[in-house]
C-alpha cells in the first residue's frame, strides 16, 4: 500500500499509473482539482442502482465528473490521461460519520485515505488540531480526506467527572481540550457560541446536565445555523417527535427512545414520521459495541495482535491507554472477574436485536450512516469496513442500502448531495476504484485500488 503524507513529500504521475503500482518520480504532492483523466471500460457502482453500470468511461476534468457513458458512445477529449478500469469498480468516496482524530492522530487521515475514505466528521476533537488539519488536506499539504467537525463535545459535569477518573495527567489534559462541560442552559448557550465562532460545523452533545440545557444547546445550535448531533438524551423528558422537529439531527449509537421498538404503533409511527420528515440520521456504530461479544481472554488477543501490527507505532498514547482501560473494565466486571461466555449471552442479544432493528428503521425510511467511532484494538479505515460489512451481516442491509449509509445518505445530511455522494456529471470527483464487485461480496469494498479527491489520486496501491 502506498499513500503520501506531507512528510515524504512523494508523488508521481498517479493518474496514469493508478492500476501499475507505486512509483515516486515527483517531489510534489497532488493538486486537487488539477488535470483531465478518463477511467475507461469500468463497472460504475452507487446507491442509485441495485446493479453496477457496466464498461462505463468516466471522464474528470479539474476536479469534477464530465461524463459517464457507456464506453462505447463517450466522446474523449484530447489530452485526457487514461486509466484502464477493466475489471475494476468505481464507487463514490467514502464518508466515515464517526472519528476522534485528537484521540487517532494525524497520520490517520492517512489510513483513511487509503481505505478510500474521502469525507469524515470528526465528533470531537481540540479545535486547534482540527483547523490544522483542515487547512494541510485542503492545500495539499498533507495526503486525506475533507475534514467536517463539531469542536469539543458538550458534556454533564458528572459525566465530565467519569471521563478524568484513573486517566494520566496526558490524557486528563487531552480530555479537557475534547469535552466540555456544562451545568447550566446560560453556560450551554454561551458554549454553543464559542463553537460556533471558532468555525465548527456542528454542535455535538454526549451528556446533558438536564432538559433545560439540552434545549439551550439546540436552541443555540439552530440560531446559528449548525446542525446538532450527537447522543440521544437519554434519562431525560426530552419528547422525541420534539427532538426531531425543532432539534436534534443526528443520534449517535443507539436510537431513541430506547423503548421505541416496543412502543404502541401509533406512537411508534409518530416518532419514525418526524425522523423521516427531518432527515434524522441514526449512526449505529455497530463495530465499536462488539468488544462487549468477546470474553476478556480474546479481548487480550486483540489488543495484542494490534500492538504487533506495524501501524500501532503511529498511533497516539492516549488511544492505546484508552483501550487498556476498557481491558481493565471488563477483567472485573463481574464483581471483581471478567464475565463467562455465557454470562455475555446478554449483550449478544441485545446487539443482535439492536442491529436487526437498525436494518428495521432503516427500512421503514430513517437515515442510517457509518461512523466508526474508536472500536476496540481497530485501526482507521479498517473500522470503517467492519462497519459496512456488520450493516449487511449482522443487521441485514443490502449491499446498496450499506453503500448508501457511506456515500449518499451522509452528503444527503450536510446537504451535499449535488456535489458529492454518486458517480454522476457536475459532481465532485470522490472516487474509489476496487478490484471486486461490493454489491456481489460486501466485503470486496476492503480492496481498494485507487482512491480520488476532488479529481487527484491520493493513494494507490
Amino acid at each position: 500500500m502506498c499513500y503520501y503524507t506531507s512528510s515524504t513529500r512523494r508523488l508521481a504521475g498517479v493518474a496514469a499509473v493508478a492500476l501499475a503500482g507505486c512509483r515516486t518520480t515527483s517531489t510534489a504532492l497532488p493538486t486537487p482539482g488539477a488535470g483531465l483523466m478518463r477511467i475507461t471500460h469500468v463497472s460504475v457502482v452507487d446507491a442509485t442502482s441495485d446493479q453496477p453500470r457496466q464498461d462505463m468511461t468516466v471522464i474528470v476534468d479539474h476536479g469534477f465528473i464530465r461524463d459517464v457513458s457507456p464506453s462505447d458512445r463517450v466522446v474523449v477529449p484530447r489530452g485526457a490521461t487514461v486509466v484502464d478500469g477493466r475489471g475494476k469498480f468505481l464507487i463514490p468516496g467514502l464518508w466515515d460519520m464517526h472519528v476522534h482524530l485528537s484521540m487517532e492522530g494525524a497520520w490517520a487521515l492517512g489510513e483513511y485515505a487509503a481505505h478510500g475514505v474521502t469525507s469524515v466528521r470528526d465528533m470531537g476533537s481540540a479545535v486547534e488540531m482540527i483547523d490544522s488539519l483542515r487547512r494541510d488536506t485542503a492545500h495539499g499539504a498533507r495526503i486525506g480526506p475533507r475534514i467536517f467537525d463539531v469542536g469539543p463535545m458538550l458534556e454533564s459535569p458528572d459525566a465530565m467527572r467519569g471521563i478524568l477518573a484513573d486517566r494520566t495527567a496526558a490524557d486528563s489534559t487531552l480530555a479537557r481540550r475534547i469535552y466540555l462541560p456544562l451545568a447550566t442552559p446560560a453556560a450551554a448557550t454561551r458554549a454553543v457560541d464559542s463553537i460556533a465562532h471558532l468555525g465548527a460545523n456542528l454542535i455535538k452533545g454526549r451528556d446533558f446536565a438536564d432538559v433545560a440545557t439540552y434545549w439551550a444547546i439546540a436552541n443555540a445550535a439552530r440560531r446559528h445555523g449548525l446542525p446538532f448531533v450527537g447522543h440521544a438524551p437519554f434519562g431525560l423528558a426530552v419528547d422525541p417527535v420534539a427532538m426531531a422537529d425543532s432539534g436534534q439531527r443526528g443520534i449517535e449509537h443507539w436510537y431513541y427512545p430506547v423503548d421505541l421498538m416496543g412502543l404502541p404503533q401509533a406512537d411508534y409511527d409518530r416518532i419514525l414520521a418526524a425522523y423521516v420528515r427531518n432527515g434524522t440520521t441514526l449512526d449505529p456504530t455497530l463495530t465499536a459495541w462488539r468488544q462487549h461479544r468477546f470474553i476478556v481472554d480474546s479481548l487480550e488477543h486483540l489488543l495484542a495482535s494490534a500492538e504487533r501490527d506495524p501501524r500501532a507505532r503511529h498511533l497516539p498514547t492516549a488511544l492505546w491507554n484508552l483501550w487498556r482501560k476498557e481491558l481493565n473494565s471488563r477483567r472485573t466486571e463481574q464483581n471483581g472477574r471478567p464475565a463467562t461466555q455465557g454470562e455475555l449471552g446478554g449483550w449478544n442479544r441485545v446487539l443482535d436485536k439492536y442491529a436487526h432493528e437498525t436494518a428495521t428503521l432503516a427500512n421503514a425510511g430513517m437515515r442510517v450512516v457509518t461512523g466508526s467511532d474508536i472500536p476496540f484494538a481497530r485501526f482507521p479505515g479498517d473500522a470503517l469496513h467492519d462497519e459496512l460489512i456488520a450493516l449487511v451481516t449482522e443487521a441485514g442491509l443490502t449491499p446498496r442500502q450499506a453503500l448508501e449509509s457511506a456515500t449518499l445518505s451522509p452528503a444527503r445530511f450536510f446537504q451535499m448531495q449535488d456535489s458529492l455522494g454518486t458517480v454522476a456529471v457536475g459532481k465532485r470527483a470522490d472516487l474509489v476504484l476496487l478490484d471486486a464487485n461490493p454489491f456481489e461480496d460486501i466485503g470486496n469494498i476492503r480492496r481498494v485500488r485507487a482512491v480520488m479527491r476532488d479529481g487527484a489520486w491520493i493513494w494507490h496501491q
